[in-house]
């Protein structure tokens, strides 16, 4: 999050993207991708009113706030490589695959890395493979993020904004 790309600066508003793909969505593509990648049970999707959660989210959001940072915008398992051998910065971790790369809140990546830990991906199809990570693990994974943070000191601390708490 504290990497510097030649991307723009303005916040990625993601709820105007996802209004505008709301009303292009196309409920038959949809079906179809589900049931290629195995999910069956379309109910849950197809029953929820997205539009009111959209609503209820621009709401809230600005009373949540939080950091604003380059983020991944795709920060899952298949995009993190690890180097058998560390590079010239002493470095293992790589990321890869920045095409959705903006400026939002931190969150929005920490989510991703909660919601893509309950996936696999097969031959190209994606499948559940486990729960959600419980409280303690997802507790256990902001509070080492929050340590790499701080270590980077790429920006002012506070301690309300830095907070596990407020980070979940």
């Amino acid at each position: 999050h504290a990497l510097d790309m030649p991307i723009s600066q303005e916040r990625c508003q993601l709820l105007d993207v996802c209004d505008f793909y709301l009303e292009k969505r196309d409920m038959e593509q949809f079906r179809k991708l589900a049931h290629h990648t195995g999910l069956m049970d379309l109910s849950t999707f197809e029953d929820f009113d997205v539009k009111s959660e959209i609503q209820w989210l621009r709401k809230v959001e600005p009373l949540v706030g939080g950091r604003i940072v380059t983020i991944s915008g795709d920060l899952n398992k298949n995009n993190v490589l690890i180097r058998d051998e560390p590079d010239k910065f002493d470095e293992r971790v790589m990321m890869i695959d920045y095409e959705l790369a903006a400026r939002d809140y931190r969150g929005r990546d920490i989510g991703q890395v909660f919601a893509y830990k309950i996936l696999e991906m097969k031959d190209g199809l994606f499948s559940v493979c486990c729960e959600y990570p419980d409280e303690t693990w997802r507790r256990s994974f902001v509070t080492e993020y929050l340590k790499q943070t701080k270590s980077l000191n790429y920006f002012e601390w506070d301690e309300k904004l830095d907070s596990v708490d407020h980070v979940l």
